[in-house]
């Protein structure tokens, strides 16, 4: 957008709403996900495809306000059309995306924790069992060291 077109408003909003919609729905897939995830004892990945989505969030917010300052800045002349009508962005609409956003951001910090602490216990799990695979590896070299100890003993 802002190589090609960067004073096209409506690229931009259309741009703001694609990641916004593609946020939405990687929330809502995270979200799901971790539900069949802690079934089936899953959920590598979510912590980051979460992060991803906020981060979403936030550039279509940050386009959306570009939008928003840009149509409120807007010196209507007489016999032109207001910005706003040049482009057929309706202003309550952009303000309805606006407060989506913002909605949204609120609403993802306790599915962030969520996706931390899951992310934080897989860990966890992980080196336990890293730790014990390593404790059993050493148990078996010590009992082929002491098994071919007591053949040469022989």
């Amino acid at each position: 957008v802002r190589r090609e077109a960067p004073w096209d408003h409506r690229v931009r909003f259309n741009l703001a709403y694609v990641y916004q919609e593609y946020a939405h729905r990687t929330l809502n897939r995270t979200l799901k996900g971790a539900e069949k995830g802690k079934q089936q004892g899953e959920g590598d990945g979510r912590l980051a495809q979460v992060l991803n989505a906020i981060e979403d969030f936030k550039l279509a917010l940050q386009l959306f306000l570009q939008i928003q300052a840009a149509l409120q800045a807007d010196k209507q002349k007489e016999g032109k059309k207001s910005l706003a009508q040049e482009i057929g962005i309706d202003k309550k609409r952009l303000g309805m995306h606006i407060q989506f956003c913002n909605k949204a951001l609120t609403d993802s910090q306790p599915h962030l924790e969520a996706a931390k602490a899951e992310e934080d216990a897989l860990k966890a799990r992980r080196d336990a069992q890293a730790a014990a695979r390593k404790k059993a590896e050493e148990a078996r070299a010590v009992a082929i060291a002491q098994a071919e100890a007591a053949k040469e003993l022989e």
